[in-house]
């Protein structure tokens, strides 16, 4: 029994219902007010503030829902940095809504569990006995996907203050009463979970990869922790609603505010995906690419085509769609020139993810742009353009050279 990709599942079991814990308790509310409330920011600040929020929150919850939730903090900074000038206001809504936009994508990466795309990926190495696969678990995620996000933060906020020059539009502003009404007990228990939920992944990640011969084990010790975490959020009572005693969770919450056109926009990616390998349309593109890779090409320079074509194909097809039809390509293309495969499926995992330019790329991108007034296309498009090179480059050379400590 492949003891390993079970435990894996059950990691996503676990992320998800803790996703749904942290929602309903207002963690994303309270890291907000926690950023912003009350203080005295620099603009420049507040960039790097949004993006890294968004990125953080994004570790644990979908993307998609942490926008909807960083949305109205970009409506009282604006306000109260825009002073009712209406050039300044649609340059600062530009600025942050492109901040979150960028963190929320960057977020996913961060964790196994991050974003339905590396499970995709995961699947699709399983079922095609991809080498090395035994290898991408929990723990090793983080290996790369730490350093990755924070270098992909930072990147992110160097090319928003380049391109923005956010001090010459304002300096600072205080922001006050951001308006939450937060819950601090249902904080305190939200955030005692996931931590718990952290810690316990990673070491059961670890002993799985340490002691193989007691797989089974350690299967039946991840079963008991997902076991222990449905009945601590649907069966154990606890004094979540006011005057009542009741579950943290119940079956609802697992629907609930859920981007549900979102996930209709996987499946028709999925089934359009699924008629791209129908007709092996992969076995062509793979020859396509190393006809146009430079003469002699280097491992690196096939992952900057890989991940810099899989970027913007992103933005203007659907990221599953790219992501797997690009996953399918490497088999082929792997026969034709030698490379990683394993640290391939990254890049173009990641890479998929990665769409900044357009409104269209991404349910983030589409809801932060429509969602925040005075958000203009113009820099999106300009900004988004260079932040694909900058990422795509980043993702390539981190993956390059941590992968080796791995594969």
């Amino acid at each position: 029994m492949p003891y390993d990709k079970i435990q894996v599942a059950l990691f996503f079991l676990n992320g998800f219902l803790i996703s749904r814990l942290t929602i309903k308790a207002g963690l994303p509310e309270w890291m907000a007010e926690f950023f912003f409330d009350n203080k005295s920011l620099s603009t420049i600040k507040i960039v790097l503030y949004l993006i890294t929020i968004t990125a953080l929150v994004s570790f644990f919850i979908p993307n998609v829902i942490t926008v909807l939730t960083i949305i109205p903090v970009v409506h009282i900074i604006v306000k109260k940095l825009g002073n009712n000038d209406v050039k300044s206001e649609s340059k600062l809504a530009t600025l942050f809504g492109l901040a979150i936009i960028y963190g929320a994508n960057i977020g996913g990466m961060g964790s196994l569990t991050g974003t339905p795309a590396n499970g995709i990926m995961l699947t699709f190495m399983a079922l095609n006995d991809v080498a090395g696969t035994e290898k991408v678990t929990f723990l090793t995620w983080f290996i790369w996907g730490i350093p990755l996000v924070i270098g992909m933060i930072l990147t992110a906020w160097v090319v928003l203050i380049t391109v923005f020059r956010p001090g010459k539009i304002v300096k600072e502003t205080r922001i006050d009463n951001l308006g939450y009404h937060i819950d601090a007990k249902k904080v305190k228990t939200a955030s005692t979970y996931t931590i718990a939920y952290f810690l316990s992944s990673l070491i059961l990640s670890a002993l799985m990869i340490s002691y193989p011969e007691y797989s089974a084990y350690i299967f039946w010790l991840t079963l008991l922790l997902s076991v222990y975490f449905i009945l601590a959020f649907f069966v154990k009572k606890s004094d979540w609603a006011e005057g009542l005693s009741i579950p943290m969770l119940q079956i609802k919450d697992c629907y609930s505010n859920l981007p549900m056109k979102g996930f209709l926009f996987v499946g028709l990616s999925l089934v359009a995906a699924g008629f791209f390998y129908l007709f092996s349309l992969q076995d062509t593109v793979a020859p396509f690419l190393i006809e146009n890779l430079p003469s002699g090409s280097k491992e690196f320079i096939i992952y900057i085509v890989l991940a810099i074509t899989v970027s913007f194909l992103t933005e203007f097809m659907s990221n599953t769609a790219v992501q797997i039809t690009f996953l399918a390509v490497l088999t082929p293309l792997h026969s034709l020139v030698n490379f990683n495969i394993v640290d391939a499926c990254l890049i173009v995992t990641f890479s998929s993810t990665c769409a900044f330019m357009s409104p269209l790329a991404t349910g983030v991108n589409g809801l932060a742009f429509g969602g925040i007034k005075g958000f203009t296309l113009k820099p999106m498009l300009i900004t988004g353009f260079i932040m694909n090179i900058a990422g795509a480059v980043v993702i390539s050379v981190m993956i390059y050279f941590l992968g080796d400590l791995i594969f």
